[in-house]
């Protein structure tokens, strides 16, 4: 059973990167192609009243040991997200929720970035997730093999 304690972070059904200070970086997307945009405030996205109700199917451990990556799905089909959680706490330090992502399938750290899949055929979207002051988020779909 894979386990977050969000009882600190919550954030309406708005795709982008969500930070537990409340700042969103949402995803601007664009056909096959998207990236993070500018930094907003969770109150910006008054229409998005609802909550994402998360459904992790898979960890894999960053390679300093002191984070996971965790992802899945959500209750809507078609929505994905991956995490970084403190491996010793289980606080998630960012979600990247997805409204139409798939279901995220695999994660790992490459080189200081973390790279993830979601797809659900006949797509499947490869992720990369820069840190840094500016977090940035970039993606790419291609046909699924």
């Amino acid at each position: 059973m894979v386990h977050i304690n969000t009882t600190t972070f919550s954030f309406p059904m708005v795709s982008g990167l969500h930070c537990a200070d409340g700042v969103v970086y949402p995803l601007k997307m664009s056909g096959d192609a998207g990236a993070s945009g500018a930094s907003r405030s969770l109150h910006d996205f008054p229409e998005a009243r609802a909550s994402v109700q998360l459904m992790p199917s898979f960890e894999a451990p960053t390679a300093d040991g002191r984070h996971v990556l965790i992802g899945g799905g959500g209750c809507w089909e078609g929505e994905g997200f991956l995490a970084l959680v403190d491996a010793t706490t289980r606080e998630a330090q960012w979600v990247l929720y997805v409204q139409d992502s798939e279901e995220f399938v695999a994660a790992s750290e490459i080189s200081g970035a973390f790279s993830a899949v979601s797809e659900c055929y006949p797509y499947r979207f490869e992720w990369r997730v820069h840190g840094g002051d500016l977090p940035l988020v970039e993606y790419s779909r291609a046909i699924a093999a």
